[in-house]
């Protein structure tokens, strides 16, 4: 019968799964990269939503902390899949690879790195803020706010 292929048609719609949900960071695990967030609608907490926007074995990965309290978009994969999508406001990014080398940039500063420890004797600053200006736009086109990087020359920027 008609009726029944359009009271079909109505029901699917009506129970799809919502494809966004709007909320605030409540917790951040660096450890695990991952966080929580509360939806603006009072519902249930979303646990362990992943932080990793990029990030696979054996490649360099990109990771963006968000700041406690800030506004997010969580972006449903499937049901149990959630990933962050949107943060108003990043606490920091990191671009690394699976043995933890490469660069963090915060507010104030740009570590270098086996996390964040450094293991070069020398990095060319002026090589390092063009890098960091890319990544900046980068960002900024995913919707973080993140500062302009710190102007340095090879002399400034040094190791331990």
């Amino acid at each position: 019968m008609p009726t029944d292929t359009f009271t079909e048609m109505i029901n699917a719609v009506i129970k799809k799964d919502p494809l966004f949900t709007v909320g605030t960071v409540k917790t951040v695990d660096e450890a695990e990269m991952t966080c929580t967030v509360t939806p603006e609608d009072g519902g249930q907490d979303i646990e362990d939503v992943p932080l990793r926007i990029m990030r696979y074995a054996d490649s360099v990965g990109f990771t963006a902390v968000p700041v406690l309290n800030t506004e997010a978009i969580v972006l449903w994969l499937g049901p149990q899949r959630p990933v962050i999508f949107r943060v108003h406001e990043w606490d920091k990014v990191i671009i690394q690879n699976k043995d933890g080398h490469g660069v963090i940039v915060k507010k104030g500063g740009v570590l270098l790195g086996l996390e964040a420890g450094a293991t070069h004797p020398v990095a060319w600053g002026d090589v390092i803020a063009t890098y960091l200006a890319q990544i900046q736009v980068e960002v900024n086109l995913l919707g973080g706010a993140l500062a302009a990087p710190p102007t340095v020359s090879s002399a400034e920027v040094k190791t331990s």
